[in-house]
Formats: structure tokens, C-alpha cells, sequence
């Protein structure tokens, strides 16, 4: 079974999740989300990558709970970058005003934003040895990172 983040500032909409058969619900009715700002980073692993880590739905949700959603342009996205804008997200380059920036896959070192919460996914827990230096460069300049792990 999967451990998901206990930081209320990642159980942003209501959404399921689903491990082994098990579904766990979340919601975010308990959390104050006004004059937050949450980002959607451009997956850049892999020219492949399409999926996104919420989708417009969500961010239309997260938009009438008083956040501000910033979307970084990409034209590989499963959803269009006009979806998002018509959720009411805010399309632009610059994610430094985010107080969490969500993505699929791992960031590139270059491109982490010192002194930012990210959530994305990685195999950097493996210890595998391609991965240490994004794991190093995390725990140099992020100042928030958790870490989901199989129980």
C-alpha cells in the first residue's frame, strides 16, 4: 500500500487513490487553500511524457477554493493548454511565486527552484546511483520534500 503525503498543503482537491484494490478518499474541505499558489510544472524527462499531475477539472476545483493555479506551458500535455486556461489557471513560464509546484516525473537539478515544496514522482528512494545527485541537489535547496514508500 502506498503512504501519501500528511502535509495538508498536497491533499489539494478530492481525489482517490488507489493501491493494490484498496481506494483511500481525500479531501480538501478541512484545509484553508485561499491565497495559495500551487504550480503545474512542463514534464521535460521525456519527450514521451504526457500526463499531467492534475488535470482541468481539478483545477477548477482548486480555482474556486480561492487558489491560484499557475500552468507552465507545454504542447506534449494530454490536455490543452486552452482546458486549463478556461479552468481558470494562469498560463506562464515563471513558477518561482508557487508554494508548491506539482509535477509527474522528476526535475531536472537545474530547474529546481531553491527554497520551494515539490511533488512529483522519482526513483531517487532506490538509491539508485543515477538518481543520488537529483536526491543531493533536493536536500541542498528544497525546503520541502516527502517521500512516499511502499509499506
Amino acid at each position: 500500500m502506498w503512504k501519501l503525503f500528511e502535509q495538508p498543503v498536497c491533499n489539494l482537491v478530492n481525489f482517490t487513490l488507489r493501491s493494490r484494490g484498496k481506494c483511500a478518499r481525500y479531501n480538501t474541505a478541512a484545509y484553508d487553500l485561499k491565497n495559495k499558489v500551487i504550480a503545474i510544472r512542463r514534464e521535460d524527462a521525456s519527450i514521451w511524457e504526457r500526463r499531467a499531475p492534475l488535470s482541468p477539472t481539478n483545477v477548477k476545483k482548486l480555482v474556486r477554493k480561492g487558489v491560484r493555479v499557475l500552468v507552465q506551458p507545454s504542447n506534449r500535455r494530454a490536455y490543452p493548454m486552452q482546458a486549463y486556461a478556461n479552468a481558470g489557471a494562469i498560463i506562464q513560464e515563471d513558477l518561482s511565486e508557487a508554494d508548491v509546484i506539482f509535477g509527474v516525473k522528476q526535475v531536472p537539478i537545474d530547474a529546481l527552484i531553491a527554497n520551494k515544496t515539490y511533488c512529483f514522482f522519482s526513483h531517487t528512494i532506490k538509491a539508485q546511483e543515477a538518481n543520488m545527485p537529483l536526491l543531493d541537489a533536493i536536500l541542498e535547496k528544497i525546503s520541502g520534500c516527502w517521500i512516499t514508500r511502499r509499506w
